[in-house]
């Protein structure tokens, strides 16, 4: 608290309050003294705009501060929904609604608060909301929903990473749970705690937790339960209701023949009706005047005196253990319709998971109708240009046949106009110029032996292989004789006489022929 006047100072300095109002928030809910301090140094008029206005007068009432005018805090509700400062604002309602007493409205306010903390993973705020809704179930010694909620706040902070109030918080309820028979409870959260103690190095601590470990060995045994009742005035239930707001609730000494099940329904009709305040001060007026003594007797009548129609009277503990049920109500009602949203959320997620999942089916098939458009058209045209380049083939292996007919027939005009006329025959000797410019190109053979191959299937190939060994005039005599050349024409392209190109193909046809080779008939049969 030192640091407050200088904290207060460096904001004035700085124009605005911002800081402050975060400080102030961050104790509000373990220090309300501290914070209510803090705020009250605070002049509304120096806020920067209504949100900051609104979040201090929320966190003043969450501090302690009376609020008179509970319209107010019902419009901010209205005007903020689930946004910026949602959860303030139900808290601020729950702190009134415990003031006036009327703890089932606190608890549904409470309970979608921790929710919205939850959903923003304010997991710190959601736990002292939870300790909030454990002090409601306290108030009206709901021991049962006081355990839950405690140990609701005990997974928040474990879920926030708070270990110093989660082990805080983690004692009371291994204890209760302990006491109340809760043995799986007790075990899960003395394990956690237990772990904590041990890290912090605490004998004390330890040994508490060791007595605790015990007694919840020898513990797991034994049961236990109450009842009680009393009566009030029959003709109050309607004096209260016809009290005008101002008016003060006095109550009346001779109250009989009105059961306890039907005061706590007056309360709730009260309640329902929107008259909280009247609730509250009869509310007030029985715990003022019976107190908590819970084996207290009061003896009544009707007309004040003593008689023989005597009633036992609740104390205000007996009294507010009335409302257990209400504020059960209050869980088991926003319980359940948290699992139905859950339910709705997971239905909801599960659809747009099939929808996801069907649009991508439906983007993955398309994209394979487009891939096998994009290669069956591809496909189309390979099978075009392969098309395009066989007739190319085609075309130029007839021209390349076609061109040694040709160079065949110049061979035949120059042997026919030269060697048989001796020389003297113009058209011999342009032939024979032509036949020299031809055959004297480097890769004459090789195209020789590509158009064999391709018209014959690979022959000269295959000779080539299965007839290793032989001299290379050898496949070139071969050659020209598979072609079906000439005498005249070999004469010139091998540069012999015809006796001697008639005796090399007798000897070659004999060396295929004793070589047996695979294709040794069709080689025999190209030699002619």
């Amino acid at each position: 608290m030192a640091l407050l006047p200088a904290m207060l100072a460096g904001c004035h300095g700085g124009g605005s309050y911002s800081a402050v109002l975060d400080d102030a928030a961050r104790i509000v809910d373990f220090d309300p003294d501290s914070a209510r301090m803090i705020l009250s140094e605070i002049p509304s008029d120096s806020l920067s705009g209504e949100a900051e206005r609104d979040r201090l007068m929320l966190l003043s009432v969450c501090a302690g501060v009376e609020c008179d005018d509970g319209a107010v805090l019902e419009e901010m509700a209205g005007r903020y929904g689930d946004g910026e400062n949602s959860v303030l604002v139900l808290q601020a309602m729950a702190v009134r609604n415990v003031a006036q007493k009327n703890y089932p409205q606190a608890m549904r306010n409470l309970l979608r608060a921790d929710r919205l903390a939850a959903d923003r993973k304010d997991f710190r705020k959601a736990a002292w909301l939870r300790l909030l809704m454990k002090a409601v179930n306290d108030s009206v010694y709901n021991e049962r929903g006081a355990q839950e909620f405690a140990f609701r706040a005990f997974q928040a902070f474990e879920l926030g990473g708070d270990s110093t109030e989660m082990y805080r918080v983690g004692k009371d309820v291994a204890s209760q749970a302990v006491f109340s028979g809760n043995f799986d409870r007790a075990e899960e959260v003395i394990g956690k705690i237990g772990a904590i103690a041990e890290i912090k190095n605490d004998s004390a601590e330890m040994s508490f937790l060791s007595f605790l470990t015990g007694y919840l060995q020898s513990r797991k045994e034994n049961p236990g339960t109450d009842d009680i009742g009393f009566a009030l005035d029959r003709d109050f239930a309607a004096r209260l209701r016809a009290l005008g707001n101002n008016e003060p609730l006095i109550l009346p000494d001779s109250i009989a023949g009105l059961t306890l099940s039907g005061l706590h329904d007056l309360v709730v009709s009260l309640w329902d009706a929107g008259e909280s305040a009247k609730s509250y001060s009869l509310i007030k007026a029985l715990i003022e005047r019976y107190g908590d003594n819970p084996n207290r007797t009061v003896v009544l009548s009707v007309d004040g005196s003593k008689s023989a129609d005597s009633y036992e009277l609740l104390s205000g503990r007996q009294f507010m253990k009335l409302f257990q049920a209400d504020v059960d109500a209050e869980i088991r009602s926003f319980d359940y319709l948290e699992k139905v949203e859950r339910q709705r959320k997971i239905e909801s997620q599960r659809l747009v998971i099939v929808l996801t999942a069907a649009l991508l089916l439906v983007v993955v098939l398309f994209a394979v109708y487009l891939v096998s458009v994009r290669m069956r058209r591809q496909r189309m045209k390979v099978s075009e240009i392969l098309d395009m380049a066989e007739e190319l083939n085609r075309n130029f292996r007839k021209a390349q046949s076609s061109l040694f007919m040709t160079f065949s027939r110049l061979c035949d005009v120059y042997y026919d106009g030269y060697v048989k006329n001796s020389g003297s025959a113009k058209g011999a000797r342009e032939a024979l110029r032509a036949i020299e410019d031809f055959s004297k190109s480097p890769d004459f053979f090789m195209e020789l032996e590509d158009c064999l191959d391709n018209t014959r299937s690979g022959l000269m190939a295959r000779f080539r292989e299965q007839m290793p060994g032989l001299r290379e005039d050898e496949y070139k005599l071969f050659l020209c004789n598979a072609l079906g050349l000439s005498v005249p024409t070999m004469t010139l392209l091998l540069d012999e006489k015809r006796e001697v190109i008639y005796n090399r193909r007798l000897r070659l046809r004999a060396k295929i022929q004793a070589s047996a080779p695979a294709d040794c008939e069709r080689f025999v049969e190209s030699l002619g």
